[in-house]
C-alpha cells in the first residue's frame, strides 16, 4: 500500500482569509486598490492622447475620491479645463479673441485680436481622449482585479 497525507494547512488559511474577505474590511481594501489601479491607468492614456499646445490641459487631468453607494463604487478622472469638452468632442470652427505672446496664444474676450480655429463653417473633429481611454481600461478590467486580487491574497497568505 502506498499512501501520502496531504497538509491542508494551507487551504485553511486561505478559507480564514476568504472569510476576512467577506466580513468587509479587507474587502474594502481590495476594491479600493482595484479603483486606484484602474484609475491611475486610465488617466496615464487619457494623458498620453491628449493633444499637447502648451501642456495645460494634459496636466489639468485628475482622479477624483472613491465614492461608495450601497455595493457601487465610483472614482472619477476629470478635468476642469474650459476647453477640454471641445477637443474631447470636436467644434464647430469659430474665431477665437486674444494675441500671441511669443508662440503662446493668450486668449482675451476683449481683444479685438484673435485666430480663426478650423475653417469657416467647418467642423474641427475632437480627439475622443477620455472616451477611447476609458474604454480600453474598461477591457482592461478583468486582468487588472484578476491581477490585484492574486497579489492581495498572496500578501496575505505567506
Amino acid at each position: 500500500m502506498l499512501r501520502a497525507r496531504i497538509d491542508i494547512k494551507g487551504l485553511q488559511k486561505f478559507k480564514r482569509e476568504l472569510q476576512k474577505l467577506e466580513k468587509g474590511a479587507e474587502r474594502e481594501e481590495l476594491i479600493r486598490e482595484c479603483l486606484i489601479e484602474i484609475a491611475k491607468r486610465a488617466i496615464r492614456k487619457v494623458r498620453k492622447r491628449t493633444p499637447v499646445n502648451t501642456g495645460k490641459l494634459r496636466s489639468d487631468w485628475k482622479i477624483g475620491d472613491i465614492k461608495k453607494s450601497g455595493d457601487t463604487y465610483d472614482v472619477d478622472i476629470f478635468t476642469d479645463n474650459e476647453y477640454a469638452p471641445f477637443v474631447e468632442n470636436g467644434f464647430r470652427a469659430h474665431f477665437v479673441p486674444g494675441y500671441w505672446e511669443g508662440k503662446q496664444f493668450v486668449y482675451d474676450k476683449n481683444a479685438k485680436t484673435g485666430m480663426q480655429v478650423g475653417k469657416p463653417g467647418s467642423w474641427v473633429s475632437g480627439k475622443f481622449m477620455l472616451r477611447i481611454s476609458t474604454k480600453e481600461v474598461e477591457q482592461e478590467m478583468p486582468r487588472i482585479i484578476e491581477h490585484r486580487t492574486k497579489k492581495f491574497l498572496e500578501s496575505r497568505l505567506k
